[in-house]
């Protein structure tokens, strides 16, 4: 099978990643992308006259991030996919399904809170994560547990919440560090600093987001995943948790979808003995590599692929 995924920008690296998590289940999978996103993630990306000549012999072409390839391809004879996820289609979803609804035969959705919105055929796939390049670091400097919160948008994160709730459990738990930032660095950077904590947040309620679809069904991102990758006990809002255990499996996310909630497991986790931090830890990293390797996301997508 010979599978061609288009891109204008890679948002997450998220093309880049299904492009290799279908190489490693065997089929012929290659991504094209206008230009690298910001954040400098890896990218595999072929340029435009091979992805032109790689498409002639295409049996599926993926358009990613809810965006019309500008490059001019003959869809005839040829099974067509939308990956919808992340902001411009929580914005934007009717315009986009108008775009994509006539000439797709399924949409991919990555977030739980984007069903429902009017997409042909919707299948719900996670991101997956390259294990091999993002390897666990469970230990960290110091006698302190280190908690962090380093959002791409201290908004769409509810970092105003998350910053309340800290101030909130200090000296109802044993001293720790807290590390916050929402200045926007490049991949590398960021992966570098949640390497450097126990506990990452991820994301609180996004129930003040009022022109989002998502404050109704507050959902985690690829970056919960990385930190998970990392071995940090991830601390996140879930609305999806009993779709997710019916398709997915049991879950090593800290999940807490209130500020009463997340206080709670703060306080706990805050005050569990390092040994048992730990063992948290661990699971969380092998839950990522039964659930979200290359390899398992790899097969959910060829097998979309194959009931087409």
């Amino acid at each position: 099978m010979n599978v061609l995924l288009l891109a204008v920008s890679d948002w997450a690296g998220m093309g880049s990643l299904l492009c290799q998590s279908l190489c490693k289940v065997g089929v012929n999978a290659k991504i094209h992308t206008t230009k690298r996103g910001k954040y400098k993630h890896p990218s595999v990306s072929i340029n435009r006259n091979q992805a032109l000549d790689f498409s002639k012999k295409c049996h599926v072409i993926q358009y990613m991030h809810s965006v019309k390839h500008p490059l001019n391809i003959n869809l005839k004879n040829k099974k067509v996919v939308v990956f919808h996820g992340g902001g411009k289609f929580r914005f934007d979803y009717k315009n986009i399904c108008k775009i994509f609804n006539p000439i797709v035969d399924c949409s991919i959705i990555q977030t739980y809170d984007l069903f429902g919105l009017g997409a042909k055929n919707e299948i719900w796939l996670l991101p997956p994560i390259d294990n091999d390049k993002i390897k666990p670091i469970y230990e960290t400097k110091g006698n302190r547990i280190i908690v962090g919160h380093y959002p791409s948008s201290a908004l769409g994160k509810g970092s105003d919440n998350v910053n309340k709730i800290i101030n909130n459990i200090r000296g109802k738990v044993p001293d720790f560090e807290y590390r916050y930032s929402s200045e926007r660095v490049s991949w590398d950077k960021q992966i570098k600093r949640m390497s450097q904590v126990d506990i990452y947040i991820e994301r609180m309620s996004l129930k003040n987001w009022k022109n989002s679809v998502s404050y109704r069904t507050g959902v985690w991102g690829i970056t919960a995943l990385e930190a998970a990758a990392l071995g940090k006990v991830v601390v996140t809002n879930f609305y999806g948790k009993k779709i997710y255990r019916k398709q997915y499996g049991e879950y090593a996310l800290q999940v807490a979808d209130s500020e009463k909630q997340m206080e709670k497991l703060l306080i706990k986790l805050l005050s569990l003995p390092k040994k048992e931090l730990m063992i948290l830890k661990q699971n969380t990293r092998k839950w990522v590599e039964e659930k979200h390797s290359l390899e398992s996301i790899g097969n959910r997508l060829r097998g979309i692929y194959e009931r087409l």
